[in-house]
């Protein structure tokens, strides 16, 4: 009996211990609808635009009632939050507006991006709206490639470059089919 708790003891902390060492390389898993679900690897691509990133939100009231919503995890960066991977759509001089139909960049409307006025509990979702919004040198847009349902840009705006953890690029990730959107 002492033999098996040892064995069990060992192959979880060896669980623990790999998963460590994975992250200490760079290596960070997404298991939720926002990007494709898979692992991914922090790289240092040059290039923002049409990446995914991973960023630590700020304390503006839109990402405040989000964790408090568990819309964002709670974790480790500043004011306990855990970081949010999403695809940049836009970056500096890129036009931007928001509204009751989507979001446009550059007068091109993103896929999946209608504002929900409520989240799946019917509480009212905070609403980032903006007609023509250029953006200016240390922001970007973050948005989702494939969920209506979302947490992203069209609820808390663009995020400022500082708050980009890095880049991710997919090791291997779930094949998703597109689904049409409105």
């Amino acid at each position: 009996m002492k033999t098996w708790s040892g064995i069990t003891a060992i192959f979880l902390m060896s669980i623990i211990a790999v998963a460590f060492l994975l992250m200490a390389m760079g290596f960070r898993l997404n298991i939720t609808n926002s990007i494709p679900i898979g692992l991914y690897r922090i790289t240092s691509l040059a290039s923002l635009k049409n990446s995914f990133v991973m960023f630590c939100p700020d304390d503006r009231p839109a990402f405040k009632q989000g964790l408090k919503r568990n819309y964002i995890d709670p974790g480790l960066c500043p004011g306990g939050y855990g970081y949010l991977m999403k695809k940049v759509v836009a970056m500096q001089g890129d036009t931007v507006s928001v509204t009751v139909e989507g979001v446009f960049v550059n007068q091109v409307l993103m896929p999946f991006s209608k504002p929900k006025l409520n989240d799946g509990l019917n509480r009212t979702l905070p609403q980032w709206r903006v007609l023509n919004y250029q953006l200016k040198n240390d922001e970007v847009m973050t948005m989702t490639s494939q969920s209506e349902w979302s947490f992203d840009g069209r609820y808390y705006g663009p995020v400022h470059k500082g708050q980009i953890n890095g880049v991710i690029t997919p090791v291997w990730v779930k094949a998703t089919v597109e689904k049409k959107h409105d």
